[in-house]
């Protein structure tokens, strides 16, 4: 099944790059959504991480939240990050790439809501290398 129940212990990592997009209130609809999401799918969602106005060019260990994050996740707080999108987590492949890699080395998946794809198996992660 694609939904893990290993995968229960979530945090959400949400993000926006410019003021129209906040403005348009982009990042609460992305935390609306995750918790929706978290209550659909029977998932605890333990925080959610807020990068308001911060550009997807950085790594995501250079944003505030982003840095918080992985300090989290090298904690062993979570073992699931969900994101709106898959662009949340950053804005080139590499970063996005090396995101996903970082938080693997600590035991953490990453999963997009509205994208058909999971890190924790291997189709997932050859869909996710295309998507970035």
């Amino acid at each position: 099944m694609f939904f893990d129940n290993a995968l229960k212990k979530a945090v959400a990592y949400c993000r926006v790059s410019s003021e129209k997009q906040e403005e348009r209130q982009s990042i609460q609809n992305q935390i609306d959504f995750a918790i929706s999401y978290c209550k659909l799918n029977n998932i605890e969602l333990q925080h959610i991480y807020k990068d308001d106005g911060i550009t997807g060019t950085l790594p995501l260990g250079e944003r505030p939240e982003g840095a918080q994050l992985i300090s989290d996740a090298k904690q062993g707080k979570f073992n699931l990050v969900l994101v709106y999108k898959l662009d949340r987590l950053g804005r080139a492949t590499r970063i996005i790439l090396n995101a996903i890699h970082d938080l693997d080395g600590y035991g953490v998946k990453v999963r997009s809501m509205t994208e058909p794809f999971d890190t924790a198996d291997a189709s997932g992660r050859f869909l996710v290398t295309i998507l970035a």
